[in-house]
């Protein structure tokens, strides 16, 4: 597979608490499709957990139905790997025990969407 370079154009979200998701959320686009918004999500993700799917399931499920109509399109999702391994709470060996317990189940991804709309707090009513 070719690699594919995308350019930040800005940040639109960044979760700003200590304990969470992480998630940083950007616009981006591609020289190749100038005309195309993507947006990126880079978040840690809880894994593992019977009953509850990923973000990224849901929306490749979503388009294997064939729904495009209001559900934002999945262009690629990744589970992050660093020198090899996974990229993982676990994996990264942190020390402190509480915050381990609380944080061991989540792995960094990436998911690219393709399509990018306003924040609903963006939207007024007349």
């Amino acid at each position: 597979m070719a690699e594919v370079h995308y350019k930040i154009v800005h940040m639109v979200f960044r979760y700003r608490f200590l304990f969470g998701r992480g998630t940083l959320v950007y616009r981006a686009e591609r020289d190749e499709h100038p005309d195309t918004e993507y947006v990126i999500k880079d978040a840690w993700v809880t894994n593992n957990i019977p009953g509850k799917e990923t973000e990224s399931s849901i929306l490749r499920n979503i388009q294997k139905k064939g729904i495009r109509d209001g559900v934002v399109q999945l262009g690629y999702f990744e589970e992050v790997h660093l020198e090899k391994r996974l990229d993982s709470v676990q994996n990264r060996q942190i020390s402190h025990p509480s915050v381990h317990q609380a944080t061991s189940e989540r792995m960094h991804t990436w998911i690219i969407m393709k399509t990018f709309g306003r924040r609903i707090l963006d939207f007024s009513s007349p």
